[in-house]
């Protein structure tokens, strides 16, 4: 390993520019007693900026040698500027030292933007500057993408509507003018109908599309009992609500979410934890569920909890069911809600459907909604999870 002896106290450190959220003190020990028993690390990386040396990466390197009193260690000396050394930070820590975790991936994309080294939608950039998989990146700039399809939609809409034609609309905006006379095309045959049949589904409840008279108009969110129960199971976060809103959003809190712009159903879903209340109209609760059944079979989710009404004579539902690890079906009908109309209900009752590995905790959080139902495969016997459930269940109806 080539490098040169440099004094640590000549290091500037940057925190901003770091893309770990956090650097663990067990990581540093552990480095510290490799050091001891004779361990070479590599060289830490250091931009020459002037007469500073702005470190890229080597953090928990530089308090493990302090940490076993040594004041000099071997650094890679890179001429460049900032944006170099914060190029060089995003991508390092996703080819060498503790794996990389969900916040520190959302964390290096957003210092990425801020520090001018991407765009927010850039995919392709992201990927080869984060060196991570495309899936990856396609998650970190969903909201992103959805937002410049939205605003460049509007964009068509308004010069459009002043008499623009499509050739020099798209001239204007620089984009293709099939995507131009495409949108053009969509809104044309949407103002024909209403309003909520213009979007790709509706998000965080129900809609008026559906056809069996179970409905109560369409967007109504999830109540926040129901949120505060899920946040339990999912250890207080909850990574990605696919079929939200940015007012549904405003009670789940969901660190990412996909509205009905984004069109969650054509993005990848990557998360630990998933809340999902799709739009419950034919045939879109049939695309969304089966769409969370592709992800989850392929690893991309570690646990979620699905809310739907109980229908259980449909395909979906029995394909949930078979699915899940244990699921309650409710003692009653929640009460959803509408920012505009308050609180309302739909006709029957409603079900959490649970995957994952935390069977007990959901049993746990939920037996106040309503009565069990098991389809152990793995890991936790039915008796023991059973043993979870208290007889007492309060009705949910109000």
């Amino acid at each position: 390993m080539t490098g040169i002896e440099i004094e640590i106290a000549s290091v500037t450190i940057d925190q901003s520019m770091q893309p770990r959220c956090e650097h663990k003190p067990e990581t540093v020990a552990q480095y510290a007693e490799h050091l001891r028993d004779g361990a070479i690390f590599p060289p830490i990386v250091v931009f020459r900026l002037g007469k500073t040396l702005l470190l890229s990466s080597g953090f928990h390197r530089i308090q493990a040698h302090l940490a076993v009193g040594r004041t000099t260690i071997m650094a890679d000396i890179r001429e460049g500027d900032r944006k170099a050394a914060v190029r060089h930070a995003l991508g390092d820590n996703e080819l060498h030292g503790r794996n990389i975790t969900l916040k520190d991936r959302q964390n290096a994309y957003t210092i990425g933007i801020a520090e001018g080294i991407f765009t927010a939608d850039d995919t392709k950039a992201v990927t080869a500057i984060l060196h991570c998989t495309a899936r990856w990146a396609q998650m970190l700039t969903a909201k992103a993408r959805g937002d410049a399809k939205g605003e460049r939609e509007a964009q068509i809409e308004l010069h459009h509507d002043e008499g623009m034609s499509c050739r020099k609309i798209a001239k204007k905006l620089g984009i293709g003018l099939t995507v131009v006379s495409r949108h053009v095309e969509s809104v044309g045959v949407a103002n024909t109908k209403p309003s909520y049949l213009q979007h790709p589904y509706l998000s965080g409840g129900f809609d008026d599309t559906q056809e069996e008279p179970n409905h109560i108009g369409d967007e109504w969110y999830t109540p926040e009992r129901v949120v505060v129960a899920v946040r339990k199971v999912m250890g207080g976060e909850i990574d990605l609500d696919p079929a939200s809103s940015a007012v549904a959003n405003e009670v789940v809190k969901a660190l990412r979410f996909f509205t009905k712009e984004d069109n969650g159903l054509a993005l990848v879903w990557t998360a630990d934890s998933l809340f999902m209340n799709p739009p419950y109209s034919m045939p879109l609760i049939e695309q969304f569920v089966d769409k969370f059944l592709q992800e989850y079979s392929t690893g991309n989710i570690r646990q979620a909890i699905v809310l739907t009404n109980n229908s259980a004579d449909t395909g979906w539902y029995r394909k949930l069911a078979a699915g899940a690890l244990v699921f309650c079906i409710t003692n009653g009908r929640i009460s959803f809600y509408s920012p505009e109309r308050g609180s309302d209900s739909p006709r029957m009752g409603q079900v959490f459907f649970y995957f994952g590995g935390s069977a007990i905790g959901f049993v746990n959080a939920f037996r106040e909604f309503g009565e069990m139902d098991y389809r152990i495969k793995h890991h936790e016997s039915v008796d023991h999870i059973r043993n979870a459930d208290q007889p007492t269940k309060e009705r949910c109806d109000e």
